[in-house]
């Protein structure tokens, strides 16, 4: 056995889950009541559904509760009372000295069974998502564009081979030439193409888009402040626009984009004549 000093007694709180890191394992502290002679317990610290932080999680009767989900697991066991060996491992721990300390052989053999692969030196990455679900299929990829852009890829991003079944492919028969696509020849890559968008050429103040997307309207209250005002920011950079929704302005987004959209519905809602 190696007694390792993990975290100090005093800064617990009963029934109040505490992080702790030890063998490259999460952890989750967890002082007990007073009366109980058990004193602490430490257990792996990542919830068995989507490896969600347990110390983010709370006590909920004789259970922890994971704070994304709503996995719950007996907080004195870890076992977890709905699923079958999903459980939450608990390791060896006792106080001393002001201190929780836990057997540090105990983890790091545990380790080696269960390798842990969050890099938690990357930005976020003490929060990866560790069991990707089909509802959100491309958080590494987005994660992977906005650590390296597309310097990984190359300037045209993802490519691969269609794969598609023989029997789902065109046949000629299918194939239809128009010829209007002929009319004018491809362009290689590196010719220059405009993408500008004018709204209102006509208009006093017509409004010149660099490229002819815009971020659509949603309101703030369906999106965060901080949402609203990311994607404006991002807008702004793309050289787009971005839409309030119908819902009023934010003063924050329009102050982050030089190419607002104030929407008028027929609702009127939180609309302005003064503010446009």
């Amino acid at each position: 056995m190696q007694a390792h000093s993990l975290i100090s007694w005093t800064e617990l709180s009963p029934l109040k889950p505490a992080y702790a890191l030890a063998a490259n394992v999460d952890l989750i502290v967890l002082r007990l009541p007073e009366d109980d002679p058990e004193n602490v317990v430490v257990m792996y610290g990542r919830c068995q559904h989507r490896g969600a932080l347990m110390a983010d999680a709370h006590i909920q009767g004789d259970k922890i509760v994971c704070g994304l989900h709503g996995s719950h697991y007996i907080y004195k066991t870890g076992i977890n009372p709905r699923y079958l060996n999903k459980n939450l491992q608990k390791f060896k721990a006792w106080v001393e000295n002001d201190q929780v300390f836990v057997d540090l052989e105990e983890i790091t053999a545990w380790e080696k069974r269960n390798p842990q692969q969050y890099k938690r030196d990357q930005y976020q990455g003490l929060y990866a998502d560790s069991a990707p679900a089909p509802e959100e299929p491309h958080n590494k990829f987005i994660l992977e564009l906005a650590r390296n852009g597309l310097k990984n890829f190359g300037h045209h991003g993802p490519t691969a081979a269609m794969g598609v079944p023989f029997d789902k492919l065109p046949k000629w028969e299918d194939i239809q030439l128009v010829t209007a696509q002929l009319w004018k020849v491809p362009l290689l890559d590196d010719a220059p193409v405009a993408t500008k968008v004018v709204i209102g050429p006509n208009a006093k103040k017509p409004l010149v888009l660099d490229i002819p997307l815009f971020v659509s309207d949603m309101s703030f209250g369906a999106l965060s402040q901080e949402a609203k005002t990311a994607l404006a920011m991002g807008a702004e950079l793309a050289g787009t626009g971005i839409c309030s929704g119908e819902g009023g302005m934010l003063a924050d987004e329009q102050a982050a984009n030089s190419r607002y959209f104030y929407e008028l519905a027929s609702g009127r809602f939180g609309y302005d004549i003064e503010k446009a």
